[in-house]
């Protein structure tokens, strides 16, 4: 019964927005499959997603390769959005010193416009 509990609550708390929920999956002598996947989506949250949403939120787009999680990641269009904003952050860092021309404009309205693209295509996966 505690791991059925332990599953309600969690799921309560996803879909409450509450994601925070880091409380321990109880112990069991058996193998639960459902409480690894947990344990790794909780994880997942916690240690890539959620922290790469809130830098976005705060335009922290200096996002650099060694930020990604490794290539095999279930989160492929999140980690596309990223480039693309740090490419429009570089390509604004630029302008001070190159001045703004139509090529780069072009280039920070389509890096602008993929980021967008992909950022809507990962809410609606969610």
């Amino acid at each position: 019964m505690q791991v059925l509990k332990y599953i309600e609550d969690w799921r309560a708390s996803t879909q409450s927005r509450a994601f925070g929920f880091a409380r321990s999956a109880p112990q069991t002598t058996q193998n639960w499959r459902l409480l690894e996947e947990i344990n790794i989506a909780s994880k997942q949250w916690r240690g890539f997603i959620l922290p790469t949403l809130s830098r976005i939120k705060q335009k922290d787009w200096k996002f650099s390769a060694d930020q990604d999680p490794p290539r095999q990641s279930p989160y492929p269009t999140l980690i596309n959005c990223t480039r693309q904003l740090s490419k429009l952050n570089l390509a604004w860092k630029n302008v001070e010193h190159r001045g703004i021309f139509p090529e780069s404009l072009a280039d920070m309205s389509a890096y602008a416009t993929q980021a967008q693209s992909l950022f809507l295509s990962v809410l609606d996966f969610a």
